[in-house]
């Protein structure tokens, strides 16, 4: 059941559903939800870029780009298949219509075991307590960021960064925003993940609350 009338966050339309937990239903109707993505998003992405979104939540942030830079110029990655109607129906409601790609991202592609609990936002690729795992298809990042050549990246894959940065092969790539899992990676794995970005030409922007980060390069 749809809650009425739907909010906006940052100019995005969004619809609240019921199943949506109260803390997010919170972040929602306060304007936090993905507020420091898309502050840096809409600070650094330019109107000419395509962008290559790797975690793609609600769509809220793939619908802002969208309207900075055209539907045919986003493509979103998720593997939660419990969020792609919610992710539609951002989209529908701001009359953009990016490509959603319903599959994780990894360093190759394949498939993995994907961790599902009873609420819909209780997932990930650990598992947990009341966890059933599904097997999901994995995308290599490589290959599909060989195939859409994108410039501008937003990655929010819940820890999987240290693997698939670690391989990365960036293209054109010129400017990445990446919410940084410290947590999950431990102190050595987060500080390697940063001296394989700089290795590959990354040079630190913009650092909001030591986990939302901009990274700009000069591509090859």
């Amino acid at each position: 059941m749809i809650l009425r009338p739907p909010i906006s966050v940052r100019g995005v339309r969004l619809r609240v559903r019921r199943t949506v937990s109260n803390e997010m239903r919170r972040a929602m109707y306060t304007g936090e939800y993905e507020r420091r993505e898309i502050d840096l998003v809409d600070e650094f992405l330019e109107p000419h870029d395509r962008v290559m979104e790797l975690g793609g939540g609600l769509g809220v942030i793939s619908a802002f780009c969208a309207r900075r830079v055209g539907s045919e110029n986003v493509v979103t990655y998720e593997g939660n298949p419990a969020l792609e109607p919610y992710i539609r129906e951002t989209w529908e409601a701001n009359d953009v219509s990016p490509r959603l790609v319903p599959a994780l991202i990894g360093a190759e592609a394949g498939e993995r075991s994907f961790y599902i609990g009873k609420s819909t936002w209780d997932a990930s690729l650990l598992p947990g307590k009341e966890k059933l795992p599904r097997r999901l298809p994995v995308r290599g990042f490589n290959e599909e960021r060989r195939r859409f050549d994108p410039t501008f990246v937003v990655m929010d894959i819940e820890g999987t960064e240290y693997e698939v940065v670690q391989g990365a092969d960036w293209g054109n790539v010129r400017g990445l925003v990446l919410e940084a899992h410290p947590g999950r990676l431990g102190p050595e794995k987060t500080k390697t993940l940063g001296e394989w970005l700089a290795r590959a030409g990354f040079v630190l922007r913009r650092e909001e609350h030591e986990r939302y980060l901009y990274f700009s390069r000069e591509p090859a």
